[in-house]
């Protein structure tokens, strides 16, 4: 009896054991692109916050999974307020003076599986994004989708703006990539510009494109896009290096694979996407 009794407080250890290393791997979780470095506050927002290193690499810190991304740091352990300077080794993550070794973070995956690839259906993609079209953003490039949310934009600004991006997207239509390219790059207001996002989205749809089909072609155009894209804007270069790599942030991952999924209320995981910015979402799935 004493035995059994000795055999079953060692099992309930090791379960406690368990459950307490899931539970601190789940205290910090790491994008899996993030660089070697130390970074310093750049921008601080109410849920989220900016770190930038010497060589203009963003991190970015908060308490709320929904902003998980290739380059982000996801923790529970300290509010995303206190911090104003991490440190990131291979061994560890130091924010301010408190260190965390990386063998308790949780390491998130941000591109789509070889095997799940082949599943993510284009054109079912393309019907959910036109389908939800009225979840968009009321100020984002969703009118290029369908036009008649272009009333939207009724400021003297605005209007020009809109009109820009129309004549660019004729020059995208055309396959005039660099001509609409240069013109869409940069243009528009806001953290990251309305042109850089619907860049982003068109990037991540090369990248779906050029895996399920490799095809040198679209590498080569991908390319030539994202070197012409990229400007002075730190966090617009962040998001557009992803989209090339096609690294997805956590909810546009689960959009895309959803489009897999017949049964699955695809409306509830694109809400989900837009739920994560302003118009900068709705953007990118307008150049998606």
């Amino acid at each position: 009896m004493i035995l059994r009794d000795e055999k079953l407080t060692g099992n309930l250890k090791l379960l406690s054991l368990f459950f307490i290393y899931n539970q601190l791997k789940k205290l910090l979780i790491t994008g899996d692109l993030i660089s070697e470095g130390n970074y310093f506050e750049h921008g601080s927002f109410r849920e989220i916050k900016n770190f930038i290193d010497t060589e203009r690499n963003i991190v970015s810190l908060s308490n709320h999974e929904k902003f998980l991304n290739p380059n982000s740091i996801i923790t529970n352990l300290y509010s995303h307020c206190e911090i104003f300077k991490i440190k990131i080794t291979n061994e560890s993550i130091i924010l301010n003076d408190n260190e965390i070794g990386r063998e308790h973070s949780e390491n998130y995956i941000s591109r789509i599986s070889d095997e799940d690839i082949f599943n993510v259906c284009l054109d079912e993609l393309k019907n959910q994004i036109v389908e939800n079209i009225d979840f968009f953003h009321e100020e984002s490039l969703a009118f290029l989708i369908n036009p008649e949310l272009e009333i939207n934009f009724s400021t003297k600004f605005s209007k020009a703006f809109s009109f820009y991006m129309s004549e660019a997207i004729k020059e995208l239509l055309a396959g005039n990539y660099p001509v609409a390219f240069k013109k869409i790059s940069g243009s528009g207001i806001g953290l990251t510009p309305s042109g850089d996002d619907f860049t982003a989205g068109f990037l991540h749809a090369l990248s779906l494109i050029e895996r399920k089909d490799s095809n040198e072609s679209i590498s080569d155009q991908k390319k030539e896009i994202y070197i012409i894209a990229k400007g002075k804007n730190s966090i617009s270069n962040s998001l557009l290096f992803h989209a090339y790599e096609g690294a997805c942030y956590k909810y546009l991952k689960e959009f895309l694979l959803s489009t897999a999924v017949n049964e699955h209320d695809k409306t509830d995981t694109i809400k989900e996407v837009l739920s994560s910015g302003e118009s900068t979402d709705s953007d990118l799935l307008a150049g998606l």
